[in-house]
Parts: structure tokens; C-alpha cells; sequence
């Protein structure tokens, strides 16, 4: 009589025994493996992300034209390429300088003066609002402080909007690393 309960309590341990340690191995395997992070969602957009990648800026390009306020990116881009085309410009070289100025002038002239085709909109203090002189000192950084104005714009004023759109949840099925990074830890109740 006393044999019989002892098997029967040695197997009903032994079955907790192996509960507890199934229970601990799914507890490691689900630790163990990776935390998918919730899906990213347009108001996940990162505007700094976007501004340096060219094929997320196409698709913010894409909406601007769509909502036909594309001369604050162009100029942007302009301006960006302008600084890279000429940061380590030969000034004894006559030739470099004056394809310098050309470009200048030509970007003064699509995007700065009062009458340009795509002007942007500018401080009273923009000083190519009349167009680039002659005597004008061009150097690889002098749209700088209006494309930091532009770039300020776009973010506070196209990115929202952008952002409601459906170009962003295109861009988001198109490069989901436009989206800020989320934290995939979770904190762990009791602790």
C-alpha cells in the first residue's frame, strides 16, 4: 500500500518537474529571440533621415510638386550642391572661379531674386533679392545661412503635411528606415 503512493507521488513530480521545465525553456526561447518593433507609421517619419537620403527626398520632392511648393526643396538641394561642387575650389584657377560665379548666378537667378522662376520665400534680409553683382565674392558656403532658413521651413511647414499623406506611407513601404528607431526593449513587470 505504502509502495503504490510512493510511485504515484514520484511520478506526479516528476510530471511538475517537466512542466517547470518546459515552462523555463519557452520562457528562455521567447526571450532569446528577436522583438519585432511595431510597424512604423507615417508619423514615425524622420526628417533629418529623409533630407539626407535622395530617394526619400524624391518622394517629399513628389508631394511638394503635387501641393506645387517644390522651389523650397529644389533651392535646398541647390544650394547643398552648389557647397559640395565647389568646397575645395581652386581660387588661383580663373576658370574654376568663374564657372563658380556662373552657377551662383544661376542659382540667384532660378530661386533668389524677386522675380525668380521659383522663388523662395526669404527675410527682407536675403541679399540676392535684385540678383548677384558682378563685385560679388562667391565662395562654396554662401547659400548656407538661406538654406538653413529653407531647410527649417520645409521641416516646420511641408513635413507635416508631408507626413498625412499618402507619399509618406509610400515611402515608408519603400524604405522603412525612414522611420525613427523605436526601442524594441520592454520593461518587465516586478522586476
Amino acid at each position: 500500500m505504502g509502495c503504490g503512493s510512493s510511485s504515484r507521488y514520484a511520478a506526479n513530480v516528476e510530471k511538475e518537474e517537466e512542466a517547470r521545465i518546459s515552462k523555463a525553456a519557452a520562457a528562455i526561447v521567447a526571450a532569446t529571440q528577436s522583438v519585432q518593433p511595431p510597424p512604423a507609421t507615417p508619423e514615425s517619419l524622420n526628417f533629418r533621415r529623409i533630407m539626407r537620403d535622395e530617394n526619400a527626398r524624391g518622394a517629399l520632392l513628389a508631394y511638394c510638386e503635387r501641393e506645387h511648393s517644390e522651389e523650397n526643396l529644389l533651392f535646398f538641394e541647390a544650394a547643398q550642391k552648389f557647397r559640395q561642387m565647389y568646397s575645395m575650389i581652386d581660387t588661383t584657377d580663373e576658370a574654376q572661379v568663374e564657372r563658380m560665379y556662373a552657377d551662383a548666378k544661376a542659382v540667384v537667378d532660378k530661386f533668389l531674386r524677386d522675380d525668380s522662376e521659383l522663388v523662395v520665400n526669404l527675410p527682407a534680409s536675403n541679399p540676392f533679392k535684385k540678383g548677384i553683382s558682378n563685385d560679388t565674392t562667391t565662395t562654396a558656403n554662401m547659400f548656407d545661412p538661406m538654406a538653413r532658413i529653407i531647410h527649417k521651413t520645409i521641416e516646420d511647414d511641408v513635413f507635416p503635411r508631408f507626413k498625412r499623406s499618402s507619399y509618406a506611407v509610400e515611402l515608408l513601404k519603400s524604405l522603412p528606415r525612414m522611420a525613427m528607431r523605436r526601442s524594441t526593449i520592454t520593461e518587465s513587470s516586478g522586476g
